[in-house]
C-alpha cells in the first residue's frame, strides 16, 4: 500500500468549476461521434498514458489515484448504488474525473477538457478527438445511465454587459462545453466571488439535465451537468428566453429539453 496522501481538494466554498467562467464562443459546434469510438484502454490507463492528457494535466497521476480511491469508496455507499448499479467502472471513473477539483483551473481535467471542447477549428477538433476521444466515450456513456433531471438550475456568468450584447432575440447559442449548474441559488451567488456588479445569474428550467449527486467529489452542491451539445435560442431578450436543449446521449436515446432562461441583471436579483 502506498503511503502517498491523496491530492487535497480546495477549501473554497464552491467547486472551481461552479465559479464564474466566461463562454468565449456561442456559435454552433460540429457534432463529434464519441459514441462510435471503441476504446482500447480502461479509463484510468487512458488518463495515465494518453500523451495529450498528460501534457494538459501534469498532476494526472495524483488525479487518477484520487479517482480510483473515490470509486472504491462509492461501492460501499448506499445512496451512490442507486446511481451506479447500471454503470461500469470506466464510466463511473470518467464522471468522477470531471468533478475532481484542486482549486487550480490550469491543469484541471474539467477545465482542460472544456477548453478543447470549445475549439471551432478543424485542427482543434482533430486534436480534441485524439486527446479526449476515449474519455468522452466513457463519460457520455456514464451520463446516459443517469436519470434525467428536471426543474430550475442556476449558473453564474461573468461580463454581464457582454452577455446582454450577445444574447440577442432569436439568436441560436451553443456553448460547446460542459456546463456545471446547481439547483441551489446560493451556490450561484457564491460563484460571483465579489464580482456581483459585473456578473449575471442564469436561471434555467430544464427537463433533461444530469444530476451527479454522490458521483462527485462535492456532492453537497447538488450539481446538474449540461451537455456540450446543449443548444439555446434566445426568444425574449433579458427577461425571458426559450432554450431548446438537445442532449444527444445516444447510448439510450435523444433527449429534447425545452428550457426557460431568466437573466437577473442587477445585484438586487442575486
Amino acid at each position: 500500500m502506498s503511503n502517498k496522501e491523496p491530492i487535497q481538494q480546495p477549501e473554497s466554498s464552491v467547486p472551481l468549476r461552479l465559479l464564474l467562467a466566461a463562454e468565449p464562443f456561442i456559435s454552433a459546434v460540429p457534432s463529434a461521434t464519441w459514441e462510435e469510438l471503441r476504446p482500447v484502454r480502461h479509463l484510468l490507463e487512458e488518463l495515465r498514458t494518453n500523451p495529450g492528457i498528460r501534457a494538459a494535466c501534469p498532476d494526472i497521476e495524483e488525479i487518477a489515484s484520487d479517482i480510483e480511491f473515490k470509486a472504491g469508496h462509492l461501492h460501499h455507499d448506499e445512496e451512490a448504488f442507486r446511481f451506479t448499479q447500471q454503470m461500469d467502472q470506466d464510466c463511473l471513473q470518467a464522471i468522477l474525473a470531471c468533478t475532481h477539483d484542486t482549486g487550480q483551473a490550469q491543469g484541471s481535467l474539467f477545465f482542460e477538457l472544456n477548453n478543447c471542447l470549445r475549439e471551432r477549428s478543424l485542427e482543434g477538433r482533430a486534436g480534441l478527438m485524439r486527446t479526449w476521444g476515449d474519455f468522452m466515450h466513457y463519460f457520455l456513456k456514464g451520463l446516459s445511465k443517469l436519470e434525467p433531471a428536471s426543474g430550475v438550475v442556476y449558473r453564474g456568468l461573468p461580463e454581464k454587459d457582454a452577455v446582454i450584447a450577445q444574447y440577442k432575440l432569436g439568436r441560436p447559442i451553443q456553448w460547446g462545453a460542459f456546463s456545471s449548474t446547481s439547483r441551489a441559488k446560493e451556490v450561484a451567488k457564491k460563484s460571483f466571488a465579489g464580482d456581483k456588479h459585473s456578473a449575471i445569474i442564469l436561471k434555467i428550467t430544464i427537463t433533461s439535465g444530469r444530476r451527479l449527486g454522490p458521483l462527485s467529489f462535492f456532492p453537497k452542491e447538488d450539481e446538474i451537468l449540461l451537455s456540450p451539445r446543449c443548444r439555446f435560442v434566445a426568444w425574449l431578450q433579458l427577461v425571458l428566453c426559450l432554450i431548446v436543449c438537445i442532449f444527444f446521449f445516444r447510448f439510450v436515446h435523444f433527449f429534447i429539453c425545452l428550457c426557460f432562461l431568466n437573466f437577473c441583471l442587477s445585484p438586487t436579483c442575486i
